[in-house]
């Protein structure tokens, strides 16, 4: 009867182990997610602030050759 609360108690501690690193990895996995949507996030704005500039620059360049055309 011993060897099986051994057993037993043993069990419990693998289990507690696992839970503690399953916690561990989701926080981790968590704070990457975070700073990998901040990043690209980032990122889309960069690229959203350089098509807008280009957008500027070909309504610009639009705007000359219509009045060379005129």
């Amino acid at each position: 009867m011993e060897n099986r609360n051994v057993n037993t108690d043993k069990l419990a501690i693998k289990l507690k182990v696992l839970e503690s690193k399953i916690q561990k990895l989701s926080e981790i996995t968590d704070q990457v997610m975070n700073e990998v949507d901040t990043e690209y996030r980032r990122q889309i704005e960069e690229l959203q602030r350089k098509k807008e500039a280009i957008q500027l620059k070909m309504n610009k360049l639009s705007q000359i050759k219509e009045n060379k055309s005129s």
